[in-house]
This record gives structure tokens, sequence and C-alpha cells, in this order.
């Protein structure tokens, strides 16, 4: 059961795995699990464990990716361990709304990168040798957007997950997940692509989108629009029209159509 146990601190420190009950969650649930921990050749005294959601983030466009980890939370108090004792932690880690998805309309996101990271302090100094991949798919603001737009003839293309904050949009984690679209046949004449950002809360989804401009007759930057999902009333609108004619609109208010 815990054939992955992972010597830490050295030659003779202790071991630490986690399993988890629930390697596929959706936004603002809970991943629930047991940490097992070995006592090494020595006594010690564990700080705490603490557990935390690791992703990989672009820094500098699409040339260097840095692990982040976020979300922290502690697990247990402090601890003594003897040599050679064995103890087990159950926990429930609840996954932030704001967290990257991993498989969006049952496909598999390549690039997004998503696991629990168990750290084990002692003196103050942590190891993070542990990391327990999840999966994470969209809850149903998500899906209905992501359904929409798959309906008008987009394809998913690929996802990343971008350093820093969006303006204008209430965000409490520093990065944001990008999902791009490759244009259905009716826009490729205006858009290379289309980029999609969820950013979740418990009753509302904020939806950003940027449309990458294949031209026309204005210069400038790309168009963004953002909307917001009400949870509670997500079958009150058409979200395949309203979404058609927001980019119609937008490729036509600035002279792509």
């Amino acid at each position: 059961m815990f054939e992955r146990l992972k010597q830490v601190f050295g030659a003779g420190g202790p071991s630490v795995a986690t399993t988890l009950e629930t390697p596929r969650v959706l936004p603002g649930g809970d991943v629930v699990g047991t940490i097992h921990v070995v006592g090494g050749t020595r006594p010690v005294s564990i700080s705490r464990i603490v557990l935390g959601l690791s992703t990989m983030v672009c820094v500098d466009g699409d040339t260097q990716l840095d692990e982040v980890v976020f979300a922290r939370q502690a697990a247990t108090d402090s601890f003594g361990l003897a040599p050679g004792e064995e103890r087990d932690f159950d926990f429930e880690f609840l996954v932030p709304y704001e967290v990257p998805l991993t498989i969006v309309a049952g496909r598999r996101l390549e690039g997004i990168h998503l696991g629990v990271r168990t750290e084990l302090e002692v003196a103050r100094a942590f190891d993070r040798s542990d990391l327990d991949p999840i999966e994470t798919e969209p809850l149903p603001a998500q899906a209905v957007i992501v359904k929409a737009l798959l309906d008008l003839g987009f394809r998913i293309v690929r996802s990343d997950v971008e350093h820093g904050v969006l303006r204008g949009v209430s965000q409490t984690l520093p990065f944001y997940q990008e999902i791009e679209f490759h244009p259905a046949a009716k826009y490729a004449a205006a858009i290379n692509q289309l980029e999609v950002t969820f950013v979740t809360a418990p009753t509302a989804t904020q939806v950003v989108l940027e449309l990458d401009r294949r031209g026309g007759v204005i210069s400038g930057r790309d168009v963004f629009g953002r909307f917001v999902v009400d949870h509670s009333r997500i079958a009150d609108t058409d979200w395949k029209g309203q979404l058609d004619d927001w980019i119609m609109e937008s490729c036509r208010r600035v002279g792509i159509f």
C-alpha cells in the first residue's frame, strides 16, 4: 500500500508517503487521504506536516516553468517519532475554486500538472520529496462554457498556467489558467485562436475571453471580453448563442469581419 515511501532529511531520517482516496476532484472539493510516516534510525521531533497543491507555472512566457506550491494547509501538529515507529494521519484537503483544471470535456490537458505535495517540517526545514498527482474536472459553470464553444466548432488545442493577475478580475491565486481553442471555420478568417480563463468562486465563475486576431483594417491589441456565470442560473442562458453573438460582434467592432 505504501510502496512509495520516501526517505527524507538524509540517511537515517524519517520517511513519508501519502495515499489519496480521491485522486479526481472538482474545484472547491476535498482531497481525502492518509499520510504514512516511518521513523528512521534516530528519534526526531516533527514540527508539523503540511499539504499543498503543486503546479507548474509559466513565469517568462513559455520559456521557463517553475513549481508553485499553493493552498498550503497544516495536516498535523508537532509530534515525536521514535526510531522505526510508524504513524498514520488521515486528512481532508480543501481544493481552492481557482485550481487549474487538468481534464476538460473528457480530455486530459497536456501541459497541466497538478499534485498534492506533502511537506515534512523538522527544525524549521521542509522536505518536499512526496508528490501525488491529482486530476481536476470542471464545475457545471465551467463545463457549460466549454460545451458551448465545442458546439460552435471550436477545438481545444492546449493549456498552460500563467504567472500574474488578470486586470479587473477578482483573483485569489498568483496565477491563472488559459485554455486555448482553435477557431471553428466560421471564425477562422478573423481569429487565430481563442483563449479562455475561468476564475471561479463558490457562487459564480468569472469568464475571461481573449481573441487572438488574424489581422484586419485596424491594428492593435487582441480583443478581450469578460462576463460572469451565476452558478444558480446556468440554465437560464443560451450560452452557445451568447458566445457566438459576442465573438461576431467583437470581430465586427474592430473591423475584422
